[in-house]
């Protein structure tokens, strides 16, 4: 059996460069990046790995949409360590997700505190739009219960 060697024209390297480098260009700076969706700066909320531990379990359950065991443990991740502004501001995401939004509010008011206090702007600011838009939400809620 021979094989027969075909000549591929210098063009058609020139066009598959091009392809691929466009490819790269597409996936490395026009595709959407995640955004987190907590603030920022958390490292010093690790304050212990018993609050760390604690936080865990409450991510898991929070996952499973187990929002009132999400807030117990959320709540013994605060008793371990009481300036984790982490911890406040996941408990208030869960308090959202049972409508309790005066609580959820309550939580993220402690968290920016926290995080206001350190001099941790960019997650103050975060929390601080966070409970700006749930006070709207929360008031045109409140006024529509009204009418």
């Amino acid at each position: 059996m021979r094989l027969h060697h075909c000549k591929i024209e210098p063009t058609f390297f020139f066009f598959l460069v091009i392809f691929i480098g466009l490819l790269g260009v597409r996936y490395f700076y026009l595709t959407p990046r995640h955004q987190p969706s907590y603030p920022p700066t958390v490292n010093a909320d690790i304050v212990s790995t018993k609050a760390q531990s604690l936080l865990i379990q409450g991510d898991l359950n929070f996952q499973k949409k187990d929002y009132a065991q999400a807030i117990d443990y959320y709540q013994q991740a605060i008793n371990a360590a009481p300036q984790s502004a982490l911890a406040y501001y996941k408990k208030g995401l869960a308090h959202k997700y049972l409508n309790q939004k005066e609580r959820a509010l309550g939580s993220w008011l402690k968290a920016a505190e926290i995080y206001k206090d350190r001099g941790e702007t960019e997650s103050y600011y975060h929390i601080i739009g966070l409970i700006k838009n749930n006070v709207k939400d929360f008031y045109r809620g409140y006024l529509s219960e009204i009418d």
